[in-house]
């Protein structure tokens, strides 16, 4: 899809923060569009956190999160989540992992027709089993390790 300086100024206009959260959050848009394409999605890859709830429940009404949060099965997974984004473009968006700690997390940069963010992005991952609810029916509490 390709973005419009008016598409852009329609997006932030009115909203806290102006410019570069429209920016950072259209750039999130292209790259979970990236993950999707690569089939990353089809794996044991889970988008959570405030991201998630904003991109797939309450909208632009939702609160604005810079980071994206990834609960996936193994460190085999997370790294093609970041090899898949680290240099990739989609649409003029092209993104960049700096202060990459292993498989953990992230610095996201990314570089859009209309600037770089001013904002400061991340990516994340948790082992599903500490979100997931543990067997026989309770929850709260992560299998053992």
């Amino acid at each position: 899809m390709r973005i419009t300086e008016g598409y852009l100024s329609q997006h932030y206009q009115g909203r806290s923060g102006g410019r570069d959260p429209a920016l950072l959050d259209i750039a999130q848009d292209h790259a979970l569009a990236l993950l999707h394409q690569h089939g990353v999605f089809d794996l044991e890859v889970v988008l959570k956190g405030g991201t998630a709830l904003r991109k797939c429940r309450a909208g632009t009404a939702g609160r604005f999160s810079t980071d994206l949060d990834f609960a996936v099965e193994d460190e085999t997974t997370a790294a093609l989540v970041l090899d898949t984004l680290d240099g990739a473009e989609i649409d003029g968006f092209r993104f960049a992992l700096k202060n990459r700690d292993g498989v953990q997390r992230a610095d996201l940069v990314v570089d859009t027709p209309f600037g770089r963010p001013a904002l400061a992005a991340k990516i994340d991952f948790v082992d599903p089993r500490v979100v997931a609810p543990a067997s026989g029916g309770t929850t709260g509490s992560a299998p053992d390790p």
